[in-house]
Protein backbone atom coordinates (compact mmCIF):
# COMPACT_ATOMS: atom_id res chain seq x y z
CA UNK A 1 0.00 0.00 0.00
CA UNK A 2 1.35 3.74 -0.82
CA UNK A 3 1.19 5.38 1.92
CA UNK A 4 -1.26 7.94 2.85
CA UNK A 5 -0.84 11.74 0.86
CA UNK A 6 -0.90 14.47 4.04
CA UNK A 7 -2.88 17.24 2.55
CA UNK A 8 -0.39 20.02 3.39
CA UNK A 9 2.04 17.72 1.21
CA UNK A 10 -0.67 18.65 -1.74
CA UNK A 11 -0.95 22.41 -1.03
CA UNK A 12 2.70 22.65 -0.91
CA UNK A 13 2.77 20.91 -3.95
CA UNK A 14 1.02 23.41 -5.31
CA UNK A 15 1.29 26.66 -3.85
CA UNK A 16 4.81 26.32 -1.61
CA UNK A 17 5.58 26.43 1.93
CA UNK A 18 2.54 26.74 4.49
CA UNK A 19 2.31 28.29 7.26
CA UNK A 20 -0.35 27.44 10.39
CA UNK A 21 -2.22 30.07 11.72
CA UNK A 22 -4.22 28.61 14.65
CA UNK A 23 -7.54 30.22 15.69
CA UNK A 24 -7.84 27.98 18.28
CA UNK A 25 -6.88 24.82 20.05
CA UNK A 26 -7.83 22.98 23.55
CA UNK A 27 -8.53 19.51 24.32
CA UNK A 28 -11.64 19.48 22.48
CA UNK A 29 -11.43 21.86 19.41
CA UNK A 30 -9.09 23.03 16.93
CA UNK A 31 -9.20 25.50 14.58
CA UNK A 32 -7.06 26.48 12.00
CA UNK A 33 -5.96 28.02 8.54
CA UNK A 34 -3.52 26.77 6.02
CA UNK A 35 -1.95 29.52 4.36
CA UNK A 36 0.39 30.06 1.92
CA UNK A 37 3.41 32.57 1.60
CA UNK A 38 1.16 35.26 0.54
CA UNK A 39 -0.70 34.78 3.79
CA UNK A 40 -4.15 33.73 1.45
CA UNK A 41 -5.90 30.77 3.13
CA UNK A 42 -6.09 27.53 1.10
CA UNK A 43 -7.38 25.74 3.74
CA UNK A 44 -9.76 26.06 6.80
CA UNK A 45 -9.68 23.10 9.14
CA UNK A 46 -11.55 22.22 12.03
CA UNK A 47 -10.95 19.11 14.29
CA UNK A 48 -12.93 17.54 16.53
CA UNK A 49 -10.99 15.91 19.01
CA UNK A 50 -11.47 12.32 19.95
CA UNK A 51 -10.57 10.74 23.65
CA UNK A 52 -9.90 7.45 23.58
CA UNK A 53 -5.99 8.52 23.21
CA UNK A 54 -5.65 10.18 26.28
CA UNK A 55 -4.22 7.62 28.20
CA UNK A 56 -1.51 7.30 25.51
CA UNK A 57 1.52 9.55 26.73
CA UNK A 58 3.21 9.35 23.46
CA UNK A 59 0.12 10.59 21.22
CA UNK A 60 -0.77 12.94 24.40
CA UNK A 61 3.05 14.48 23.94
CA UNK A 62 2.37 14.13 20.05
CA UNK A 63 -1.29 16.78 20.68
CA UNK A 64 1.10 19.43 22.86
CA UNK A 65 3.69 19.55 19.82
CA UNK A 66 0.47 19.92 17.57
CA UNK A 67 -0.57 22.43 19.61
CA UNK A 68 2.49 24.41 19.48
CA UNK A 69 2.49 24.86 15.79
CA UNK A 70 2.62 21.37 13.99
CA UNK A 71 -0.12 20.38 11.43
CA UNK A 72 -1.28 17.08 12.71
CA UNK A 73 -0.76 14.91 9.69
CA UNK A 74 3.65 15.80 9.97
CA UNK A 75 3.17 15.25 13.73
CA UNK A 76 2.06 11.56 13.38
CA UNK A 77 3.81 10.64 10.04
CA UNK A 78 7.41 11.97 11.70
CA UNK A 79 6.74 10.17 14.79
CA UNK A 80 6.86 6.73 12.95
CA UNK A 81 3.16 6.31 12.75
CA UNK A 82 0.75 5.49 9.74
CA UNK A 83 -1.89 7.21 8.90
CA UNK A 84 -6.00 6.21 7.30
CA UNK A 85 -8.17 9.04 6.14
CA UNK A 86 -11.69 7.47 6.50
CA UNK A 87 -13.75 10.25 4.54
CA UNK A 88 -16.88 9.99 5.78
CA UNK A 89 -18.51 12.90 3.68
CA UNK A 90 -17.75 15.00 0.97
CA UNK A 91 -19.97 18.04 0.08
CA UNK A 92 -20.30 21.75 -0.57
CA UNK A 93 -20.74 24.81 2.02
CA UNK A 94 -22.06 27.97 1.92
CA UNK A 95 -18.99 30.27 2.81
CA UNK A 96 -19.06 32.69 5.60
CA UNK A 97 -18.23 36.38 4.43
CA UNK A 98 -14.56 36.45 6.77
CA UNK A 99 -13.61 32.85 5.07
CA UNK A 100 -14.64 34.01 1.56
CA UNK A 101 -11.91 36.90 2.36
CA UNK A 102 -9.69 34.37 4.29
CA UNK A 103 -9.69 32.39 0.49
CA UNK A 104 -9.30 35.98 -1.23
CA UNK A 105 -12.27 34.49 -3.35
CA UNK A 106 -15.58 35.90 -4.47
CA UNK A 107 -17.06 32.54 -4.54
CA UNK A 108 -19.93 31.77 -1.73
CA UNK A 109 -18.99 28.06 -1.87
CA UNK A 110 -16.44 25.67 -0.97
CA UNK A 111 -15.71 21.54 -1.30
CA UNK A 112 -15.64 20.00 2.09
CA UNK A 113 -14.44 17.29 3.09
CA UNK A 114 -14.95 15.26 6.54
CA UNK A 115 -12.67 12.44 6.98
CA UNK A 116 -11.94 10.41 10.77
CA UNK A 117 -7.88 10.81 11.46
CA UNK A 118 -6.94 7.43 12.27
CA UNK A 119 -3.08 6.61 13.34
CA UNK A 120 -1.31 3.52 14.38
CA UNK A 121 2.11 2.53 15.43
CA UNK A 122 2.91 -1.20 16.25
CA UNK A 123 -0.54 -2.74 17.94
CA UNK A 124 -1.98 0.36 18.84
CA UNK A 125 -4.67 2.14 16.77
CA UNK A 126 -6.40 5.17 17.61
CA UNK A 127 -9.04 7.48 15.75
CA UNK A 128 -7.39 11.02 16.64
CA UNK A 129 -10.40 13.28 15.80
CA UNK A 130 -13.03 14.24 13.12
CA UNK A 131 -11.52 16.50 10.88
CA UNK A 132 -13.34 18.99 8.58
CA UNK A 133 -11.60 20.60 5.27
CA UNK A 134 -12.89 23.53 3.84
CA UNK A 135 -10.83 23.90 0.96
CA UNK A 136 -10.26 27.14 -1.32
CA UNK A 137 -11.89 27.64 -4.59
CA UNK A 138 -8.76 28.08 -6.26
CA UNK A 139 -7.29 24.84 -4.62
CA UNK A 140 -10.57 22.65 -5.20
CA UNK A 141 -13.30 23.80 -6.96
CA UNK A 142 -16.86 23.26 -5.53
CA UNK A 143 -17.70 20.74 -7.34
CA UNK A 144 -18.27 17.09 -5.82
CA UNK A 145 -18.08 14.15 -8.15
CA UNK A 146 -18.39 10.29 -8.70
CA UNK A 147 -14.38 9.47 -7.48
CA UNK A 148 -15.30 11.89 -4.04
CA UNK A 149 -18.74 9.72 -3.77
CA UNK A 150 -16.57 6.21 -4.12
CA UNK A 151 -14.18 7.09 -1.15
CA UNK A 152 -17.22 8.00 1.34
CA UNK A 153 -17.41 5.40 3.75
CA UNK A 154 -18.80 4.02 7.49
CA UNK A 155 -17.90 5.80 10.61
CA UNK A 156 -14.79 3.13 12.72
CA UNK A 157 -16.78 3.45 15.93
CA UNK A 158 -20.08 1.81 13.53
CA UNK A 159 -17.36 -0.57 11.96
CA UNK A 160 -16.59 -1.64 15.49
CA UNK A 161 -19.98 -2.18 16.72
CA UNK A 162 -20.74 -4.11 13.47
CA UNK A 163 -18.30 -6.51 14.92
CA UNK A 164 -14.73 -5.54 13.46
CA UNK A 165 -11.76 -5.37 15.43
CA UNK A 166 -9.49 -2.22 15.01
CA UNK A 167 -6.83 -4.61 12.98
CA UNK A 168 -9.68 -5.75 10.67
CA UNK A 169 -11.19 -1.73 10.64
CA UNK A 170 -7.40 -0.76 9.61
CA UNK A 171 -7.13 -3.55 6.75
CA UNK A 172 -10.39 -2.75 5.30
CA UNK A 173 -9.23 0.92 4.87
CA UNK A 174 -6.29 0.41 3.53
CA UNK A 175 -8.08 -2.35 0.80
CA UNK A 176 -11.01 0.01 0.65
CA UNK A 177 -13.46 -3.19 0.64
CA UNK A 178 -16.93 -1.19 2.61
CA UNK A 179 -18.39 0.55 -0.14
CA UNK A 180 -20.60 4.09 -0.20
CA UNK A 181 -23.65 2.00 -0.41
CA UNK A 182 -23.75 1.38 3.29
CA UNK A 183 -22.92 5.02 4.07
CA UNK A 184 -26.48 5.86 4.48
CA UNK A 185 -27.62 4.05 7.15
CA UNK A 186 -25.47 6.63 9.21
CA UNK A 187 -26.40 9.75 7.49
CA UNK A 188 -27.20 10.78 11.42
CA UNK A 189 -23.40 10.87 12.12
CA UNK A 190 -22.64 12.78 9.62
CA UNK A 191 -25.57 15.22 9.90
CA UNK A 192 -24.86 16.07 13.01
CA UNK A 193 -21.26 16.89 12.69
CA UNK A 194 -22.32 18.95 9.90
CA UNK A 195 -24.75 21.04 11.99
CA UNK A 196 -21.60 21.60 14.93
CA UNK A 197 -19.40 23.00 11.66
CA UNK A 198 -21.45 25.09 10.19
CA UNK A 199 -22.15 26.42 14.15
CA UNK A 200 -18.92 26.86 14.72
CA UNK A 201 -17.58 28.45 11.00
CA UNK A 202 -20.42 30.99 11.34
CA UNK A 203 -19.48 32.35 15.07
CA UNK A 204 -15.34 32.07 14.52
CA UNK A 205 -13.41 35.18 14.62
CA UNK A 206 -9.99 34.74 13.10
CA UNK A 207 -6.96 35.55 14.88
CA UNK A 208 -5.89 36.39 11.24
CA UNK A 209 -8.60 39.11 10.66
CA UNK A 210 -8.13 41.02 13.96
CA UNK A 211 -4.24 41.46 13.49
Amino acid sequence: MKPTRLHTEMLEEKYGKIGVQIICDDDNIREVLLMDELHITRTYALTMKNKEWRRNKEICSINRAIQNGETIGKAFKSRGYGIQKNVLDVYITRLPGWLQLAFATESKAAKTRITEFIVKKHDEIYSYGLITEIYSPSFRKPVVNAADEMQVNIPSPALLKLGFSKEEMWASLESRVLGPHFTKLYSSIVAEVKEKVHNIIMDTLPILLVN
